[in-house]
């Protein structure tokens, strides 16, 4: 039986990390908007709108995170790698055509999406460029995660989460008196990659073994996240975009306070968002030992 008390194992760590970067987060952001409500719109809009086209291109990986678990769970372990293989090369592809298209169209989205202009949009525009890997390296890691996940290992993913947030904050602090919101956007992705490459000096045996085979599922994993890519887009997508679109028409003061507030809102979420997590992770077992109504239960009462 899958009890509450397991559960609250796997997901504590996980909850706390969360609520660790989202406070860390916000001392990373003092120092990178170095007192400047301009550096604060312009990084709070691309960081919510980053956010969005997260949730959107990472349904693909969220469809890898339930297959995968699931072929896990029934130690199906080539077809577990083919999905790992195949959900690594969709990452890279989206990965960097995404960097590709924000280099190419970030300015205009921000001058005809948001109305930016003036020293906002220059500002943005620059700090956009330069995080153009975010989605790529959010992707990567997101898999990387689940592959520590379906193992049940989750006191590394808080540590190396607390320890790539104060990466962040020290980077922010040296860096942006240094060379401004450049460096806010270096520290970002300074710190993911510190992620990526913590995850992947655990997790690379699977991954090597992954690379030897053939892979067959990316269509497969593609026509399931579709679905989910719709999901995402009405539920938040086109609130975030629309929203933020309408807030930053307003002024930069008024959308300085939005910041602020979404940033510290954030954090409400965290404890569902975790447990809606570990579904993926214990579903499987759940229908093997027919106890999915009860764990669905203790899922809903511990989130």
């Amino acid at each position: 039986m899958i009890d509450s008390k397991e559960i609250n194992k796997f997901a504590f760590p996980l909850v706390l990390t969360n609520i660790g970067q989202v406070i860390i987060g916000q001392i990373a952001l003092h120092f990178a908007v170095n007192n400047s409500s301009i550096a604060l719109s312009g990084i709070s809009i691309i960081q919510n709108l980053l956010f969005a086209f997260g949730g959107l291109l990472g349904a693909f990986s969220l469809s890898f995170n339930i297959k995968s678990s699931k072929a896990y769970s029934n130690r199906q372990t080539n077809r577990f790698d083919d999905l790992l293989k195949s959900n690594l090369t969709l990452d890279l592809i989206i990965g960097v055509a995404f960097a590709v298209f924000v280099i190419i169209f970030g300015n205009v989205i921000l001058k005809q999406l948001y109305g930016f202009k003036g020293q906002l949009l220059s500002l943005s525009t620059i700090y956009l460029v330069f995080m153009s890997p975010y989605i790529g390296l959010t992707l990567l890691n997101f898999s990387l995660t689940n592959l520590l996940r379906v193992q049940k290992k989750t006191k590394p993913i808080m540590w190396v989460g607390l320890i790539s947030s104060l990466i962040d904050v020290v980077l922010n602090y040296v860096l942006v008196p240094q060379i401004g919101i450049k460096g806010a956007a270096i520290s970002t992705i300074v710190s993911l990659a510190f992620i990526s490459l913590s995850y992947l000096f655990m997790v690379y045996p699977m991954i090597l073994k992954a690379l030897s085979i053939t892979s067959t599922t990316k269509f497969e994993l593609i026509t399931f996240g579709i679905p989910l890519v719709g999901q995402e887009i009405l539920e938040s997508v086109l609130f975030i975009m629309v929203f933020d679109a309408l807030m930053s028409r307003l002024g930069v003061e008024l959308l300085a306070i939005y910041a602020v507030i979404s940033q510290l809102l954030s954090i409400v979420s965290v404890p569902s968002f975790v447990y809606s997590t570990t579904v993926s992770i214990y579903l499987p077992e759940a229908e093997k030992i027919g106890e999915v109504n009860v764990f669905l239960k203790n899922i809903f009462k511990n989130s």
